[in-house]
């Protein structure tokens, strides 16, 4: 029968949290976890195949640390402001975990990326680049010409260009001027 293990799997975590708290995830060894536990490195490697699924442990363990943190501050009132006052809080009392959270460059497997959205126009030939602009600015023009003259016929009396009189009501008879502010 083999012998029985010396540490759990949750004391391997808790002590390369530990090497967390005083050093970058990147000092997190299997050497100075052994150092820590005061054994050899087989232990590490009972639970844990390799040293990334050490640190990934030592990652989710860091996000249940700054949970608690969270559910404290949400219980505070106003919620918003116990959020972001623990957060603060965590950063001051763990700052090498908050690094670990929250500063620190993502691996692309860790965390794939993300479909980038959809473009608004559809994919323009290099040498027209600005063809959408020139679109909107003329249907801008248009609309503005619209409104131009329907104030123009308010202000001037329709008499002159319709043989009607003039006033807020003679804007019906411009065409396209129903969306004008009066």
């Amino acid at each position: 029968m083999p012998p029985k293990a010396k540490f759990t799997r949750q004391e391997i975590i808790d002590a390369a949290v530990d090497i967390a708290r005083r050093a970058p995830l990147e000092a997190v060894t299997a050497q100075e976890l052994a150092s820590v536990l005061g054994t050899s490195t087989r232990p590490v490697f009972t639970y844990f195949r390799t040293l990334e699924e050490v640190r990934a442990a030592v990652v989710e363990e860091a996000g249940k640390i700054y949970g608690r943190y969270v559910e404290r501050g949400l219980s505070m009132n106003p919620p918003f402001k116990g959020y972001g006052m623990e957060t603060i809080r965590f950063a001051r009392e763990e700052p090498n975990l908050f690094r670990l959270l929250f500063l620190r460059r993502r691996d692309t497997a860790e965390f794939p990326p993300t479909e980038k959205p959809q473009r608004r126009y559809p994919p323009r030939h290099p040498g027209d680049l600005f063809a959408h602009r020139r679109a909107g600015r003329r249907a801008a023009s248009a609309s503005l010409d619209l409104c131009s003259r329907a104030l123009h016929a308010d202000r001037h009396g329709r008499e002159r260009h319709t043989g009607h009189g003039g006033g807020p009501s003679a804007r019906r008879g411009v065409p396209g001027a129903a969306h004008c502010a009066t």
